[in-house]
């Protein structure tokens, strides 16, 4: 099984939102988690999560800000791994779209993050 990680952009976001996750495409193989940014460019999106991990690491640590910064660094980390960085489908993109309530989505519009989650025998 697949697990991924589809970051699009999305100025309409509210103005208090970084970055919001908007739900999950799944199929019987793969599994990707969809997060808008408000921004109009996926270059932003390195500089947004590491404004916003910054912010949570001086934030009491708590349970729930321990998991943002476990998941923001995770998605940092994918980004610089080329292993994980793939070019979507084009049904993924149709279906984030439609999601999103976008006319259409390209690749040149997403980060698309992916890698093995487990292994079904």
């Amino acid at each position: 099984m697949f697990a991924g990680t589809l970051l699009v952009c999305d100025a309409d976001l509210p103005a208090n939102c970084t970055f919001l996750w908007l739900g999950t495409i799944a199929s019987s193989d793969n599994k990707v988690d969809i997060i808008a940014f408000r921004t109009n460019s996926t270059a932003d999106f390195k500089p947004m999560l590491e404004k916003d991990l910054a912010s949570l690491k001086s934030m009491e640590q708590t349970d729930n800000v321990k998991a943002q910064i476990a998941f923001i660094q995770k998605i940092l980390y994918q980004m610089s791994e080329s292993v994980f960085v793939k070019t979507p489908d084009k049904a993924l993109l149709d279906g984030a779209a439609k999601g999103l309530k976008l006319s259409k989505l390209t690749a040149d519009d997403v980060v698309y993050l992916s890698g093995v989650a487990a292994v079904i025998r």
